[in-house]
Formats: structure tokens, sequence, C-alpha cells
């Protein structure tokens, strides 16, 4: 399985009554959304032997402190829940880009505990920082173990048959909202807990309330 990453564009967010200070940009938002591969499992002391004892990735490590670097720019925001959006969720990450293994402070209504895994997230937002001097977020919101064609199947997505050539039996598969994932054609489907796309439903709303409390997520922030 693979992940896919949706880049949403900048956050325009903000109470419109706010003064707009056009002397700094908006945060530019890129949400990171997928299942197992997107979550990440790489593991840090692996990186920390390849960064500090191999000289690999030499932008992750500050040979003048002689410990990880921080971005100035890039934020890091870390989100996972299992569901819709009554998920309890757990934050995992919530500061600026760093390889160091960090716990955030806890914040209402969400659990907070360290991760001692990397994803994707850290290559790609030491490359936006080397891109760009604005302020930028990776906001990731995601959990492994997840079917892209079920859990996380989009609005959009309709049902649609297929006929499994080894029997040549043609069943129907879920569109979004639809329950179980598939049943033969023509007969009534069973719902089972579980509906398709309820885990994409989850993961967006997870995005967007760190989107409308964007301060708590990016210090300063206003839009």
């Amino acid at each position: 399985m693979n992940p896919f990453l949706l880049v949403l564009g900048a956050a325009a967010l903000g109470s419109a009554a706010a003064a707009k200070d056009t002397s700094t940009p908006p945060v530019q938002v890129f949400i990171m959304m997928g299942q197992s591969n997107m979550l990440g499992e790489g593991r840090k002391d692996t990186l920390q032997t390849a960064v500090t004892t191999k000289g690999m990735y030499p932008y992750l490590w500050d040979k003048a402190t002689g410990n990880w670097s921080h971005s100035e720019n890039v934020r890091s925001v870390f989100l996972m829940a299992s569901g819709g959006a009554d998920a309890s969720t757990t934050l995992f990450n919530n500061e600026f880009m760093t390889g160091a293994e960090t716990t955030p402070a806890a914040l209402p209504g969400i659990k907070s505990t360290n991760k001692d895994s990397i994803g994707p997230e850290l290559g790609i937002g030491f490359a936006l920082g080397n891109y760009t001097t604005d302020p930028v977020m990776c906001l990731k919101s995601c959990i492994g173990g997840r079917s892209l064609g079920w859990d996380l199947l989009p609005p959009t997505q309709k049902s649609f048959d297929y006929t499994d050539p080894a029997s040549g039996v043609v069943y129907t598969y879920a569109g979004y909202h639809q329950s179980p994932n598939k049943w033969k054609k023509g007969t009534t489907p069973k719902p089972m807990g579980w509906e398709a796309g309820i885990q994409y439903d989850g993961d967006v709303f997870r995005a967007a309330q760190v989107l409308q409390n964007l301060s708590t997520y990016y210090p300063g922030a206003t839009e």
C-alpha cells in the first residue's frame, strides 16, 4: 500500500474582523493523509546512527551544538485517531520540524505522547524549509492499517461492480458511506459496524480542527 499526500495549499484562516498583518505571510499548510506508509515506522535510533556515525542527512544535525537541527519556519503537527470525528485523538508532534524525539504539550480533549518513529514528513519538511522562508506546516492526520479503497474512500467515490475472474461472481463494491465493503450483486447488503470513508471523514475533520485553531499549532500565526 502506498500513502497519498493531499496538498491543500495555504490556510487562509483567522477572524475576518482582525486587522491583517501584511508583514507576515500566511502559513502554507501541506496536509498529509494515508495509512501505514504515511504514518511512518522509521526508527529514530537508526536515524541517529546514520546521521551522527555515517554522516548521512547532514541537514538534520547541527554540528555547532552537537544536536538535532530544528527548522526555523516549518512546523510539524501529527494527530492520529481510529475512526470518525468522534474518535479519541492523540497528538504526537507539535513543534518546529526536527529529528529529535519530542513530547508535545497536552491540549484540551486531546491526548499527548511522544513517538519514537518517523515518517515522510521529516524529509519533506526540511525540503520545504530549503525552498521558502515563509511559515510552513506539515500537517499529518493518519493512522496505519487502513485501506485507501475502503476506510479512506473519499465522498466522490460511488459503488461499482467487479467480476471475480476466478469464479465469475459479480460483486458490488461499496461507495462512500456504504457498508459492508462488498456484496454479491443483486443481494441485499448487510451493514457492519463500519462504513466506507469513515477514516477519511475523521482524518479530514482532525486536520480542519488544527486549521481552525492555527495559533495553537503555529505560534503567532493568524492565517
